[in-house]
């Protein structure tokens, strides 16, 4: 389920970005943080939060800044995100805005930003 989640939020991005923590030269890449998800469950299912972590990598440190920057501000302004029969994402919200990571001995500016993820796991009907 967790990888069906990546893959729905990247189709909400429409923009190349790999799965993983690293990013190729001039790219993107998410993956979930670590830590406790929280859980909050109900009769049928669970809400739940998770962080979902996205870095930048370019040889142009602004390019990587705005990157970060357009993915937060596409992600956070939506109002409808995605369902299926399994689970329902129901906001996203920044946790940590874009920032130097470090750089790279190849010229790579390596950025990082955290997003809050909440979303709904529908329980099983029967």
């Amino acid at each position: 389920m967790y990888g069906d989640l990546l893959n729905a939020i990247n189709n909400l991005l429409e923009i190349p970005i790999s799965i993983g923590s690293l990013p190729i030269n001039n790219g993107m890449a998410m993956y979930i943080g670590s830590g406790a998800v929280d859980e909050i469950y109900l009769d049928k299912g669970s809400l739940n939060q998770l962080s979902l972590v996205v870095n930048a990598k370019n040889t142009n440190q602004l390019t990587c800044l705005n990157n970060l920057a357009s993915i937060h501000k596409r992600l956070t302004l939506k109002k409808i995100y995605f369902s299926n029969d399994e689970f329902e994402i129901t906001d996203i919200l920044t946790s940590t805005v874009p920032n130097l990571i470090g750089t790279e001995t190849s010229g790579q500016y390596l950025y990082g930003s955290i997003l809050k993820v909440s979303f709904y796991i529908k329980g099983d009907e029967s």
